[in-house]
């Protein structure tokens, strides 16, 4: 233990041996760099942080490089950062950001689209917007904002409203009209060359001022002034106008717009080659023929514009929308602002009245000498004007009977008279149509249109006693379209049980056994894939393949009187003129269908196997048709087709009947109507032109279809022009007996089925509902029971049959006594009322109204 006592040990002075002063220095100077370093990096990842992007995709892929950094960072977060070499390798790492092209196309477009929205706002400040313009805009930001590409780019730009209505009125004000003022004091006679002749002179002279514009003088002005921009900016406006037309609907509106713009431009140049065959001024002629070119041209090139457009809709529907909007615009103004006024003054005729003075002088001798004359033959002249007069009633007022013929060919017959059958059953279907049309638009107002199934509702609540039309109108309409309804029903009904008949007949099996054996032969063969012309590719299954085949035909070409194939495109689906496309070489020269080549391997060696396939069943197909048409003749027999001369007593008469048939012949024309192997025109021509003893007519009845053949003797060519029944039935030289008989198909199934209603239902019975009984004074229906009634025919006779549903089904009651078909619908059906009903179904079921579903 120490002891004060101890003695302390003696120390030598200490003596520093570092550099501590040095070492201070350095180490301040280290520390300095560090926060260098660290201050370079932070702002660094600042300036990363802080990049504009504005859709969330990016947003997220800009997070996901922040997080590769921060990942990166960890491992160096121990690090000495005031070395320079670590902060300038984290600095890259940052940078790595920035220069990544996916963040400088999202900074990029981000910041586009912000400087074009501050570009819409102020044109929308200005006036200088619209809604289309608004609507391109937010069309292109919409796709890109939602796009799940990162490497989409936004390019859109939001540009200025152009007004080109104001640019077109004002040009429409400087347009001069032409003024032609005519003297006629002439009768004008057409030449056969088409030029203009005159005749007698007139009694009056009649002045004709025209002032006209024209569509050429507007299309011409326009096409002056509009430019880039304003065209642009009529893209834009269809694009908007269109923007909820599908394809479908861009088709359907293209089609209206051809129609309606070839049926304008036809119309005016038929008036205009009116106005020329009457005009002899060289100048008028001139502009006259300057329009002509002008409409004539612009129908040869409207078929083309047509297809472009229908062209363009697959594979650019907003290209489609701005030329098909572009196009009616202008043809919208061009008709719009065109006119024509004129004015007729009727003044004095200066060579009439020196020709009157002439003749007046000669008919003062003449009087004297006619005045005596007539005095000694007048009774004679009336003896024989009467004789004649009571030969002409006779003659033409005597009955012509006519003598149709067919073919002579019991099949062939067959077939022409279903064929006219079909023809007449689609024009029930037409009519059912045009009348649930016109019922949707009496239902419809100016703001909301009515929708059809509404319609058909109605009607089938009708049937049942549920619904009550509103007014006789409505009432006849219903009634119409039920029995068009129901007798089709029918007829299908018949047509499909014989078909299956015929399958049998013909395979052994029955129609759908057919289509599946087909299936099978079909199985296992490869389909088709063919390129499109925008790239793409699509792949024809065998059978639609086999269906293109069945609307191959043949026809006779050349004088070696070979086979060519061919196929009418308006009988072929969208997807089927894509094949026709493909196959237009196997339509090229003459060869049969086995050995056309498509100048294709792979197709061909496609066809090679379906085309045998298809060739052998359509021999099945034919077999069945034509028997089907002998099942079908008993009922189809009215609608043979028929020929049988048309006879005259004389050629006065035979003038008259080329009279009438000339004014439905103009009517025609002037329509702009015509159809298969009739040109108005040339039989209006053969009509005038041709001597009466050089033009025959013979009739063609074709079920409910009537056509006129018109044949010029000296060429021996024939026209068929379309006759309604009306003209048929009320023309003296043909009459009731050139008339179709038996087309009253509920007859006709009563005949060769025992029943106007095949089905033996409720559902298609011939008399429905809405034909029992009448209405009261307040308007209620006197029948509201659910009745309805069909005839049927036995031992000679016609009986009703009335049908009731109740609780438990539907229930049956077979009238005891036979009746009129006529007075049980016209007289015994409206006498009816609930009491009546209920009493008739009591006598075979006593607890009717037990039964009956209310």
């Amino acid at each position: 233990m120490a002891s004060f006592t101890d003695i302390l040990p003696q120390f030598s002075p200490y003596i520093q041996e570092l550099p501590v002063q040095a070492m201070v220095e350095v180490g301040m100077e280290k520390q300095r760099r560090y926060d260098e370093g660290v201050q370079k990096i932070q702002q660094n990842i600042d300036n990363v942080a802080g990049l504009a992007v504005l859709r969330d995709i990016d947003k997220v892929y800009l997070q996901s490089k922040f997080d590769e950094l921060g990942n990166k960072l960890k491992t160096v977060a121990a690090g000495d950062f005031s070395n320079y070499q670590l902060v300038n390798s984290v600095s890259g790492m940052t940078n790595q950001i920035v220069k990544d092209p996916i963040i400088q196309n999202a900074v990029a477009s981000t910041e586009r689209y912000k400087k074009q929205v501050a570009v819409g706002e102020a044109f929308r400040k200005e006036g200088k917007s619209s809604a289309n313009r608004d609507w391109d805009f937010t069309r292109e930001a919409s796709d890109w904002l939602n796009s799940q590409d990162v490497n989409a780019q936004f390019n859109g730009q939001y540009k200025q409203h152009v007004d080109v209505n104001k640019k077109v009125m004002d040009t429409l004000k400087q347009i001069n009209p032409n003024l032609k003022e005519t003297d006629i004091t002439r009768e004008a006679i057409v030449g056969k060359d088409g030029k203009i002749q005159w005749g007698n002179i007139l009694d009056a002279m009649k002045r004709t001022s025209v002032k006209e514009v024209t569509e050429g003088q507007i299309r011409t002005a326009i096409n002056a002034v509009l430019d880039a921009n304003d065209f642009d900016e009529l893209a834009s406006q269809g694009r908007y106008e269109y923007r909820n037309f599908t394809p479908d609907d861009l088709k359907t509106a293209a089609t209206e717009s051809y129609k309606l713009e070839k049926d304008t431009s036809n119309f005016r140049l038929e008036q205009l080659k009116s106005q020329l065959l009457t005009t002899t001024d060289i100048g008028q002629q001139n502009e006259i023929n300057s329009a002509i070119d002008y409409y004539q041209n612009k129908l040869d090139k409207l078929d083309e514009r047509f297809n472009n457009v229908l062209e363009t809709i697959p594979t650019n529907t907003d290209a489609a929308r701005s030329q098909l909007y572009t196009r009616n615009w202008l043809d919208q103004i061009g008709n719009a602002f065109a006119y024509r006024e004129i004015k007729d003054n009727i003044l004095s005729n200066p060579e009439k009245e020196n020709y009157w003075k002439t003749k007046n002088y000669e008919l003062d001798q003449l009087k004297e000498a006619n005045s005596q004359y007539w005095k000694k033959l007048g009774y004679a002249l009336d003896v024989e004007k009467y004789n004649f007069e009571r030969a002409k009633f006779e003659a033409e007022n005597a009955p012509n009977t006519p003598y149709f013929v067919g073919s002579g060919d019991e099949t062939i017959d067959a077939i022409n008279s279903l064929k006219n059958y079909s023809q007449y059953n689609d024009g029930i279907k037409t009519e059912n149509d045009g009348i649930l049309s016109e019922l949707v638009r009496q239902s419809s107002s100016i703001d909301k249109t009515a929708n059809p199934k509404d319609i058909l509702k109605n009607i089938e609540n009708y049937k049942t006693g549920k619904y009550k039309p509103r007014d006789n109108y409505e009432k006849q309409q219903f009634d119409k379209y039920i029995e068009n309804s129901n007798t089709l029903a029918n007829q299908q009904a018949i047509y499909d049980k014989y078909e299956d008949q015929a399958y049998k007949e013909v395979t052994g099996n029955s129609k759908g056994t057919f289509g599946g054996a087909l299936n099978q032969q079909l199985k296992g063969v490869n389909g088709l894939t063919i390129t499109l012309p925008n790239g793409s590719k699509t792949t024809f299954s065998p059978r639609e393949i086999y269906d293109y085949l069945k609307k191959e035909q043949s026809k006779i070409v050349g004088k070696a009187d070979a086979q060519q194939l061919y196929v009418n495109p308006e009988n072929l689906t969208t997807r089927e003129k894509l094949l026709y496309s493909t196959f237009a070489k196997r339509y090229q020269g003459s060869s049969s269908a086995g050995s056309k080549s498509t100048g294709i391997a792979a197709a061909d060696a496609v066809l090679g196997v379906i085309a045998p396939i298809a060739g052998r069943l359509s021999q099945v197909q034919n077999e069945v048709n034509k028997r089907v048409a002998l099942k079908m003749a008993p009922i189809t027999g009215g609608f043979g087709t028929e020929q049988a001369g048309v006879e005259f007593k004389d050629n006065t008469a035979k003038g008259n009947f080329v009279s009438s048939l000339s004014n439905i012949v103009n009517s025609d024309i002037k329509q702009k109507t015509g159809g298969k192997n009739y040109d108005p025109s040339d039989v209006l021509n053969t009509l005038t032109k041709k001597t009466l003893e050089n033009v025959d007519f013979q009739l063609r009845r074709q079920g409910g279809e009537y056509i006129l053949q018109v044949t010029d003797k000296e060429s021996g060519e024939t026209s068929d022009v379309p006759v309604s029944a009306e003209f048929v039935a009320r023309n003296k030289y043909l009459g009731q007996s050139f008339l179709s008989q038996n087309l009253d198909l509920g007859e006709t199934m009563l005949r060769n089925s025992g029943s106007t209603n095949i089905f033996k239902d409720y559902t298609h019975a011939k008399f429905h509902n809405g034909m029992f009984g009448g209405q009261t004074a307040t308007g209620n229906r006197t029948v509201t029971l659910p009745v309805v009634a069909d005839l049927e025919e036995r031992g000679g006779q016609t009986y009703p049959v009335f049908r009731m549903k109740t609780k438990n089904g539907t229930v049956d009651l077979y009238f005891p006594n036979p009746t009129d078909p006529g007075s049980f619908q016209t007289q015994y059906l409206p006498s009816l009322t609930n009491d009546k009903i209920i009493q008739l179904f009591k006598t075979k079921y006593p607890n009717i109204e037990q039964l009956i579903s209310q």
